[in-house]
């Protein structure tokens, strides 16, 4: 997922430099509190490139997106709660579609780490 955002709008609302991952949920959902209009487009495609492609620096990702959820919680309370789903129910779906058991199980896993180390940490 890829978020595309007006580069005025941008400069204006600003990341919150609190999130390393899960900053554009966060952005997104303080839009829609302006009363700005997000959606999401089924025909964009963006390729996304990371400094390696190992197991190592995925299990990093995976904790680092599970903080940006835990800091989404913190910030926005019980509305930011259901965000603490999508870890188990993307694993689920991820292990009924592929016979990759270990990275599930990692990803789940990792992505609850972070999200107790997001919940938990205080921002500063």
């Amino acid at each position: 997922m890829a978020t595309l955002v007006d580069r005025d709008l941008m400069l204006g609302m600003g990341f919150d430099d609190s999130f390393k991952s899960g900053e554009d949920i966060e952005l997104r959902w303080r839009m829609r509190e302006s009363g700005l209009r997000t959606a999401v487009s089924d025909r964009v495609m963006v390729e996304h490139r990371f400094a390696a492609d190992d197991f190592d620096f995925a299990l990093d990702q995976f904790l680092m997106d599970g903080t940006g959820l835990g800091r989404m919680i913190r910030k926005h309370g019980w509305r930011g709660a259901r965000l603490a789903l999508l870890p188990a129910a993307a694993a689920v779906r991820g292990s009924a579609l592929s016979l990759w058991l270990r990275y599930y199980v990692a990803f789940c896993w990792y992505n609850y780490a972070g999200l107790a180390r997001g919940v938990s940490r205080r921002e500063g």
